[in-house]
């Protein structure tokens, strides 16, 4: 799992605000709505257990692998395997079954794992006799780990016939998931505290899991989580599925300790050094190298908003004000294999990731972080959602979410799929001139025959609109927008907003395109 190298880098981010646009009344959702999972008596005693465990002083429950496994080269560390014949729950009726990752050099970590049957807890402890030690090994007969570093979920995913790995739960509050025919991408975290701030990143763990057993025909399984760090202990419950839609439904009660400088909720990570939209881009045969090309974000009663990832030379930090959320996400939208051209990486089989809050949380931002990279190796792109209010310490905060890793590039929901929506953005210099064009091609959308639409756009301060086209682009039945804009006389080259979308008799017919310019 790639963790991202956040507490080590400069300070040097612009907050850039954007707000929505004037709203386009929508019909109520034709897709039915999806019942939240109730929060079990188990859930509840956790619950209690955080809230004792935050009026202490922070101790760590984390500990640490013995030396001997820490100093493990990564070969060695490779050739010990989980021995599959020891999975929890295998060989049964159980659809379900769970093998444990081996602490090492890079996840030296160890952290505490229960199997929960009829509503009570018996630890599942570290045991040599699930793994295989393979020759490059060392012969020891030290101290064993006192736990394992995480575990990974198997079911039948892609066959009748095999189980596969769709969600691995290792690192701090790390997780990931894939749904069908997907191979693993972004990560999600539990809690993400003072991401970028000057003063380094808290990065709280998950000190211990508590696994129920499932039924044999059972859709989804339960696990639970105790989070803890220096300003937060918390209470997790997983409910997880798995198909072409996998899903985790996230129940969570947090008590802060105290108050982190910026808090976000749903947080997860992802990597994109460069895309179509990239300019210089990197010597490379590739056309992109991403596992996410953009942030989407959908409010009550409002068109999406479209924001294109991209690379910068220093952190820029931007936010979305979102009173009113309804799903926010990092999206891999442009799945064209001759846009990544990867045939190990399969970058365009990665998932998206969509956040969907359960209940009102209130006033907010979304924020979005893009850190510079020089490669593919680190995810340097983080997303969450920022509460307005700080929380009241020792106070119960209740966040619940249900998350969804899927193939869809488009906000959920029939009347906003049917809007039109910006699915390649391209950008480069203008012919024998310094202005910048940039081309964003628009998906076709139900209209009247003979109707065509205009563009509205508009640039912040710092920026002048040189030239504005749009016309129908015959090859993909969409609408192509070309816009060149300059530096405004005077102005320094930093982060430059750039907006636009479609309009048919002055209504709103696609989503909000919005861009970070920087020069």
């Amino acid at each position: 799992m790639r963790l991202t190298p956040l507490a080590s880098v400069l300070f040097l981010f612009l907050l850039a605000s954007c707000e929505s646009p004037e709203p386009l009344p929508l019909p109520e959702a034709e897709v039915a709505p999806v019942a939240a999972p109730v929060p079990t008596e188990f859930f509840h005693q956790l619950e209690k257990h955080a809230s004792e465990l935050a009026a202490r002083p922070y101790a760590s429950g984390v500990k640490t692998a013995p030396e001997f496994y820490r100093l493990l080269t990564y070969d060695q560390h490779r050739d010990i395997r989980f021995d599959k014949a020891h999975a929890l729950w295998a060989g049964g009726s159980s659809p379900f079954s769970v093998e444990f990752f081996h602490p090492g050099p890079y996840t030296p970590k160890t952290i505490r794992i229960n199997e929960v049957v009829n509503g009570k807890a018996r630890p599942f402890p570290f045991s040599d006799e699930l793994f295989q030690y393979g020759p490059l090994v060392p012969k020891y007969k030290g101290e064993r780990p006192d736990g394992y570093c995480g575990f990974r979920l198997h079911t039948k995913l892609n066959s009748p016939e095999y189980q596969d790995e769709f969600i691995v739960f290792q690192g701090a509050s790390y997780f990931r998931a894939v749904a069908k025919t997907q191979v693993y991408g972004l990560s999600a975290r539990a809690l993400a505290l003072n991401t970028v701030q000057p003063a380094g990143e808290e990065f709280p763990d998950f000190e211990e899991f508590w696994l129920e057993r499932p039924a044999p025909d059972a859709k989804s399984l339960t696990i639970y989580g105790l989070l803890n760090g220096p300003s937060v202990c918390g209470a997790y419950q997983f409910n997880i599925s798995a198909g072409r839609v996998t899903v985790n439904e996230v129940t969570s009660t947090l008590f802060f300790r105290k108050a982190p400088g910026l808090i976000g909720i749903a947080p997860f990570s992802s990597m994109f050094w460069y895309g179509a939209n990239t300019h210089p881009k990197p010597d490379d045969y590739r056309p992109s190298v991403r596992d996410s090309d953009g942030l989407l974000l959908a409010q009550e009663g409002q068109p999406p908003v479209w924001r294109p990832l991209d690379l910068s030379k220093e952190i820029r930090h931007s936010t979305f004000w979102a009173p009113q959320l309804r799903e926010f996400g990092l999206f891999q939208r442009d799945r064209r294999f001759s846009e990544q051209l990867d045939l190990e990486a399969n970058y365009h089989k990665r998932p998206s990731v969509s956040v969907f809050p359960r209940g009102s949380w209130g006033n907010g931002w979304i924020n979005l972080i893009e850190i510079p990279t020089g490669d593919e190796t680190s995810d340097n792109v983080v997303a969450f959602w920022q509460p307005q209010a700080p929380p009241p310490l020792l106070a119960p905060q209740h966040f619940n979410y249900r998350l969804e890793w899927h193939g869809r590039d488009a906000a959920a929901g029939a009347p906003v799929a049917r809007l039109s929506r910006a699915v390649d953005t391209r950008r480069g210099l203008a012919f024998k001139s310094t202005d910048e064009v940039f081309v964003v091609e628009f998906s076709r959308f139900p209209h009247p025959p003979g109707a065509n639409p205009v563009a509205k756009v508009e640039v912040g301060p710092g920026l002048v609109l040189k030239h504005q086209g749009l016309r129908a682009n015959p090859e993909t039945g969409g609408w192509r927008l070309t816009l060149s804009v300059a530096l405004a006389e005077g102005k320094r080259p930093r982060d430059l907003d750039l907006r636009a979308h479609l309009l048919l008799n002055d209504k709103q017919v696609s989503e909000t395109w919005t861009y970070l310019w920087t020069p």
